[in-house]
């Protein structure tokens, strides 16, 4: 963009702004890039205020596609004992500068949506998916056809129709709280993607009949238990640690998908970000295994070479 003016982007210009597929190229390319020089990601920083105003602020930058910049965002929360709930977001504003003459390239303001669902926004939804989908394919079982999603929100849609783009799925069961909800999201999920998506009871079901299987709720309590897990499956969990979040209610303890036992079980564990795993950015016992645990690794080159 050299020689023009910036590009300010928001409301209509975010909606379907980009497609999945080119999302997760994106996010791949930006990881190689990192597994080279890990200076270019710096973690996060996030505060919250008394009234549960919550403030996160995300560098990097990925120099192959050319970009660098700063990505921001607020949300007011809402906790209580059993799930951490989204009561309001503003937009999030997204600064980009070239990563080579360091000229401001564009802002955006408001959340990106994919070409394949444009009316759908989540907190960094698109990124999120993206990210959900390099670790999984870097990880998952070749021929893998038969996925499980815990969680029907709007993040799960996103993952699913992201994965649904690299994966020949064959069957996705799925599985929240609320029959009505999961029962309206697989009705919705069969239309977008021609393949049956089936609603179940329990999330038991989702994972002893599924090769793979996405956690994506605002869970505070364990959903998938490690008994449930056969050898060779893949799990992949969205959720994030505490960490610049105090004060919190009474009983509330943080937010957590997978119990133990997974970890226990798991032959190798994928963190987005060793040392912000460090840092406490992920449920707590990931804090300690972020350092030199063999299972542990946040190296995309490793776990291209290893899988």
């Amino acid at each position: 963009m050299t020689g023009t003016e910036p590009l300010l982007l928001q409301g209509d210009d975010l909606r379907g702004l980009v497609a999945l597929p080119e999302a997760v190229d994106a996010v791949r390319t930006a990881y190689l890039d990192h597994s080279e020089e890990s200076g270019l990601n710096i973690l996060c920083h996030r505060l919250q205020t008394p009234d549960l105003v919550r403030v996160c602020a995300h560098q990097g930058a990925a120099p192959t596609s050319g970009g660098a910049g700063v990505f921001v965002h607020s949300e007011l929360m809402e906790h209580s004992p059993t799930e951490e709930r989204l009561a309001y977001q503003a937009p999030p504003v997204t600064v980009v500068y070239s990563a080579h003459d360091a000229r401001l390239e564009g802002i955006l303001v408001g959340e990106p949506t994919p070409v394949e669902v444009p009316d759908t926004t989540a907190i960094a939804g698109v990124r999120t998916a993206a990210t959900s989908v390099v670790g999984t394919l870097a990880l998952i079982r070749p021929g893998t056809c038969r996925l499980g999603v815990i969680g029907t929100g709007r993040q799960a849609e996103l993952h699913i129709l992201a994965i649904a783009e690299a994966l020949d799925l064959e069957s996705v069961l799925v599985y929240s709280r609320s029959p009505a909800n999961r029962s309206a999201f697989a009705a919705r999920m069969t239309g977008h993607l021609g393949v049956e998506v089936v609603s179940v009871d329990t999330a038991e079901q989702v994972v002893r009949n599924s090769g793979a299987v996405i956690t994506s709720t605002n869970a505070v309590h364990p959903v998938l238990e490690g008994r449930w897990l056969s050898a060779g499956q893949h799990v992949t969990s969205i959720v994030g640690g505490m960490v610049g979040t105090a004060p919190r209610p009474p009983g509330f303890v943080g937010r957590r998908e997978l119990d133990d036992e997974v970890d226990a079980r798991a032959d190798v564990i994928a963190l987005a970000s060793r040392e912000q795993a460090a840092m406490g950015f992920t449920p707590p016992r990931f804090a300690d295994l972020a350092g030199a645990h063999e299972r542990v690794t946040a190296s995309y080159h490793h776990l291209q070479k290893s899988h």
